[in-house]
Order: structure tokens, then sequence, then C-alpha cells
């Protein structure tokens, strides 16, 4: 299946509004959830995948392992369905940024700020892992970081739960080269201290910058993961305290019983390294030089002269420390509400670097909405400062209201953040109270918050029907299409000329549906012949004549008085003739032929 179009309305409920992300085995859109009024992340497994039940069942596993996993530090999965010949799984919408953004932007960070964004890691697997969910794909661009620097845990695309067995073939490597453990590069079964490893991989990251091994291929990374002692943080940025090199280093140990043997014992030693990271260094060591036990004068002078030594070289370690950690540190300023480019530069003139995010947001384009670290607090001189800046509210879909009632059709359009203005309008198609159509049209693009026209039907318009009675029937036809009508009509014989409209319905004057049908009595032109034969001369010409017929009249003799004037025989004298003939009449003149009594 292609790229899913913009707009694509997916099992009658998710509207496509662009597609955010693509990995080895799904796409993932942005959609609009119809249902409830809200953005959703769809993730759509790839066609070619859809074929192979193997992947199947691996993706309908993720949909049911991340939907039992509810938790404050994992992402939620909703909904799981079939679009077209594959299948998507709905989750949680994320508008934040991924952990591998922010240290794209910021470099190492603060060593405190890498073990609360670790300690938040940890709690995801703890929980996943006590429901028998190994990750086996923890790395940066599965974390997301909102703006209080709060986790969550994505992607349980490769989740294995150890009881199912494993889909994975052996020598098969499922993961990223970068973060995965040795046992995952060569193929093993994993257990829950490989997503361990692959979160020591990442706490590495965020202390240094870098990753610990990296290469030109994921084969030749996947070997120095195997093979290669791990370098310590220290070793690459010397900033980094030397108590969290033992951490990262016990969390990468080459083989998993040397690792934590769960996520708890790793926590629990980031929060030992943190309640210790304010200890000046040297503080160890001066404690064991007081402690020592003099044998001679000349040894408590010497060993005096050394802790006075040890306390001036404490002091002015700590100084440095205090200079470094504190005394460098700057008052980051409030840029919240300013356009974009007035924030750097008051960011870059208050000693900082700056990096900006577009977020959508009901703020102006280009307003700056939130910032990290805040506005009056504290950071290094230097350092980064994040800006979220606004990229307006946001563009949606249209959907295809036609034939939903007003409410429904307001209701769906007001879940996607529109305002909803109604219009009444005639429509011969869509029953009354339906509704018809909006404006923008189905399909086009609408800014969020911004006010959408729905035309409701108010059924069909009422047109009164003109008089065509009289008229030729294609003026008649013409007269009545004009006015919206359509036309039907049948010939029946008549007095009329032929296509003269004798009769119409509905009457002349009364109200029809615009677009309705108007049926029309039409003349053929004929007419059947009246028998007059025995009628008086006046009463047979006035029925002949009535009937559309001419008359001519003679004169013949007859002796039976009762005959006198009247009609004694007519050509024609039955069957039908065209309206305007003459019937020829015999009229009867009485003669004596002396008969008569």
């Amino acid at each position: 299946m292609s790229v899913l179009a913009n707009g694509t309305l997916i099992d009658n409920r998710y509207t496509v509004r662009g597609r955010i992300g693509s990995g080895g085995m799904a796409d993932v859109y942005l959609c609009d959830d119809q249902h409830l009024g809200r953005p959703v992340a769809l993730k759509v497994m790839h066609e070619r995948f859809a074929a192979d039940q193997s992947f199947v069942t691996r993706f309908e596993r993720e949909a049911q392992a991340a939907a039992g996993l509810q938790h404050k530090n994992v992402v939620n999965v909703f909904d799981r369905g079939k679009v077209g010949e594959t299948y998507y799984i709905a989750m949680e919408y994320l508008p934040g940024r991924t952990l591998k953004d922010v240290v794209n932007a910021m470099g190492a960070l603060d060593p405190k700020l890498a073990i609360h964004i670790t300690l938040q890691i940890l709690a995801a697997e703890r929980f996943a892992h006590a429901k028998g969910i190994v990750h086996r794909d923890i790395k940066p661009q599965n974390v997301m970081i909102d703006d209080e620097w709060n986790v969550k845990v994505t992607d349980f695309g490769i989740a294995h739960n150890p009881v199912d067995g494993d889909l994975t073939q052996t020598g098969q490597m499922v993961g990223t080269a970068q973060y995965i453990s040795p046992e995952q590069a060569q193929g093993k079964p994993v257990a829950n201290t490989s997503d361990l490893y692959s979160t020591g991989v990442v706490l590495f990251e965020m202390l240094t910058g870098k990753v610990p091994f990296d290469g030109e291929s994921s084969v030749a990374i996947a070997l120095q993961h195997i093979n290669q002692p791990p370098p310590r943080p220290t070793a690459v940025n010397p900033a980094v305290p030397p108590v969290l090199d033992g951490v990262v280093m016990k969390a990468m140990a080459k083989s998993p019983v040397e690792r934590y043997a769960n996520a708890d014992e790793f926590s629990q030693a980031l929060e030992r390294a943190r309640d210790n990271l304010g200890a000046p260094a040297g503080k160890t060591e001066m404690r064991g030089a007081v402690a020592a036990t003099p044998t001679a004068a000349k040894d408590n002078r010497k060993r005096n002269w050394l802790i006075a030594g040890g306390i001036l070289a404490a002091l002015l370690i700590a100084a440095a420390a205090y200079f470094l950690l504190v005394g460098n540190k700057q008052v980051v300023p409030n840029v919240v509400g300013r356009a974009a480019g007035d924030a750097q530069s008051r960011i870059a003139e208050a000693g900082f670097k700056s990096q900006v995010f577009s977020q959508t947001n009901k703020a102006p384009v280009g307003e700056v909405i939130s910032q990290s670290p805040a506005g009056g607090k504290k950071a290094k001189k230097g350092s980064t400062v994040i800006l979220n800046v606004s990229s307006g509210p946001g563009e949606v879909s249209m959907p295809d209201v036609e034939g939903l009632s007003q409410s429904a059709a307001t209701k769906q359009l007001e879940a996607l953040g529109l305002t909803v203005k109604v219009t009444q309008e005639f429509d011969s198609d869509i029953a009354k109270g339906k509704c018809t159509r909006t404006v923008p049209g189905v399909g086009e693009k609408a800014q969020k918050g911004s006010e959408v026209e729905l035309y409701v039907s108010k059924g069909a318009k009422q047109v009164v029907v003109p008089d065509v009675v009289g008229q030729d029937i294609d003026a008649a036809t013409k007269e009545l299409e004009d006015a919206g009508f359509e036309v039907s009509s049948v010939e029946e014989d008549s007095e009329k000329p032929e296509n003269e409209v004798t009769k119409q319905s509905p009457s002349a004057g009364a109200k029809a549906d615009d677009g309705s049908k108007i049926k029309l009595t039409v003349a053929t032109g004929q007419n059947t012949v009246p028998d007059v034969i025995g009628l008086a001369k006046s009463d047979a010409v006035g029925q002949l004549e009535a009937a559309g017929f001419k008359v001519k009249t003679t004169t013949t003799d007859v002796t039976d008085e009762a005959d006198d004037g009247n009609v004694v025989s007519q050509d024609p004298t039955e069957g039908t003739a065209d309206v305007g003939s003459t019937v020829t009449l015999e009229i009867g003149k009485f003669v004596d032929d002396g008969t008569t009594p």
C-alpha cells in the first residue's frame, strides 16, 4: 500500500492528517479520532509484511502486549484494526520531542538530568518486565520527552514475551545496532537484562553526547558490542562525575549475569550516585587521612601539614567545582510569549544557545509557547535553551458529513477543533434536516479553531407551477424546465390541435417541489367523429364543432315529415378524423308526395 493520503478515513473513525514517521516494519500517521475527538498516532504495517503470518502475529502481539502496559512512562495503545490489506495500531499521540532530538540539540546532558530521565525509562521497563515483556529496542528515538522532562517509552514493535517463544530466527539481529546488547547482536535469546544493557548505552550517550560504539555498518557496530569493552564515560567527557562510570560499566557488562539483576537494582545504583554528586572531590581521601594514627611527633607534624594541605586542596577543588557548577550559571530569560526571532536574540544576549522545536498550538504562529529550562531558572552559561514555538493550531482534513443530522455533523466537526456556522439551503436530493455539504469541502484543509460552514437541507424548494394548458408542447416544456421542473407527457385524442397541451398535473397555481415532475396531456390532432344522424341540424352542427370539426350541410327531400330539419346522413359516419377536417351532413326537407293523410 502506498503512503496514505491526507484526509483518508480509516475504519470510519481515523482521519489521516499526515505521516510523522517511518520504520522498517511500519509507517506512523498522525490522525484525528472522529469518535473521541482527539489526535492519535496510527502505526500501519508495511503491506509487504501483511502476507507473512509471522509478521502479522508479531504486530498483533505488539498491540496485545502494549495494551496491557498502562503506566505513566509507557505510551498508551487504544485500538487495532485492518486498513486495506494490512493492519494498524492506534496509539497515544505524543507531540513532544525524542530524547535523540534533545541530545542532538544539547549535547551531553547535566548528570542529574540524565539520571532523572534514566530512572523513568527504568520505571517503564520494570513495569513491562513484570508483565513478561522485553522491549528489545530501547534507544533515545523511542523515548519521548515533554516540556517538564517527563518520559514515555514508545514502540513495542519488536517487544517480546519470553513465554510465547522467540519469533526471531537464530542468528537474526533484532534491534538498533548502536544500542543492542551482545546477546542480541549474536541473535541469541533476550531477557530483561538485555533492556538494561541498552539503557546503559542510552545513559552513556546522555552523559557524553556520543554512543559508545559506532561504525560504518550495523555489523561492524554489532561486533564491537560483542568483542570490545565500552569506554568509560569520563574518558569521553571528563565532566562526567566518576561515580557514574561504575554504574554505566556494570549496566554494559558483556555477560548478562554481570549486569544489574533487574531495573530496581539499576535504579538504586543511580539514586546512590545521584546522592553523591554533590560531594567534593577528595572528601573520601581526606577522611582516610584524618583517621590515620600517628606514631611520632615528626610524623604528627608531617601528618598535620598533609591534613592542612589536603584541606586547602579540598577547598580549592570545592571552589572550582562551585564555579563550574554554580558560579558559572546564569539566569535564563523568560521568553514565553515572544516571537521566536526576538526570543533567540534575548537568549543569545544572556549567554545561552537556543534550539527551536515547532509544535502545534492555538498561539499565533512563531510565538514561543514554552521553554526549557524555564525562565528565571539558572543554567550553565553557554548551554542550550530549548524553545517550543507555535506552528499554529494545525490543520485538519474536512470529513464527509453529507446525509448526517445537523447535531451529528456539528459534533464531528467540533471534535476536530473547528467552529461551526450552520446555513440552511434547499436541496431536492437530501431530506430536510440532513447535511448537504461543508465549506471548505470534503478532504480540503481547515485551520483548527477556524470557522467552517455547515449546510443543512431545508428539503426541496416549493415552486408555483406555471399554467401551460393551451400551449404547444415544446413551449410548455421549456417554460416548466426553466421553472425547475422535469416534464413527462402522454397523448390523448381531443378537439384540440395536434401537440397542444390539454391538461397538466399538478394544476396551474399549485406548489410543487423544485425538481419534481409535471405530467402533461397533449392532443394527438385527431378526435372521434360523433354520430349525429337523427339530430336536428342545430344540435348536430353544435356537437361536431365542439368535437373540433368543420361542418358542411346539404338538403335532401324526405317524405317522412318526422325527418324534416333533421340529419338523415353524414360523412364520415364513424371512427376518428383529423381535428379541423370537414364532416358533411344531409338535412331532410319534407316534400308531400300525396301519401300523407
